[in-house]
């Protein structure tokens, strides 16, 4: 008998302590398995062999990509991952608004940002440019993107979303 439990903060004592007789998992995964794009943590129990964890990695593989990690690392895998595509949803619509002070329609400024989004994303995975250089590739000296970037680092934009992830995290641990 498996239990996989998605339930945010159940720890594996809890659970192999509630079920004895069974091979007690935690998984953490997030919104995008919906689209076969998914992320999902895994902590395994004691008794779990790997016949058992193949058996549990081929359910979540065809939605999502697996990462085994330490139960004492779910917390701020779930911040990062289960709750990072809230604050994306966020940043597209955030983003979009601006096209839409702009003089956009709200429908065409949404399609922009994700299609940005989408090609930044692919940029960074096909290449072998890290995110500062990317960065750095787009901003010139005097120019629209530094006046951005100044704008945002005035407000503490970084700083926010990390402290954002770090909530997310305190709060989950709030579960224990």
């Amino acid at each position: 008998n498996i239990i996989i439990s998605i339930l945010a903060g159940v720890s594996l004592r809890r659970l192999e302590e509630k079920f004895p007789n069974h091979n007690c998992v935690r998984a953490v995964t997030n919104i995008p398995i919906l689209v076969g794009k998914g992320l999902t943590g895994i902590s395994w129990g004691l008794k779990i062999d790997e016949d058992i964890k193949n058996f549990i990695k081929n359910i979540f593989s065809t939605s999502s990509k697996i990462y085994e990690i330490p139960e004492n690392y779910l917390d701020i895998f779930l911040a990062l991952t289960s709750s990072s595509p809230a604050i994306i949803a966020l940043i597209i619509d955030s983003l979009s608004d601006g096209g839409l002070s702009g003089g956009l329609n709200k429908k065409l400024s949404e399609e922009l940002v994700i299609e940005m989004i989408f090609g930044t994303i692919l940029l960074l995975k096909e290449s072998n440019i890290s995110i500062s250089e990317l960065r750095n590739m787009v901003t010139s000296p005097a120019g629209t993107t530094i006046a951005a970037l100044n704008t945002l680092e005035k407000s503490s934009f970084k700083s926010i979303l990390i402290e954002s992830i770090i909530a997310a995290r305190n709060r989950s641990k709030e579960f224990h």
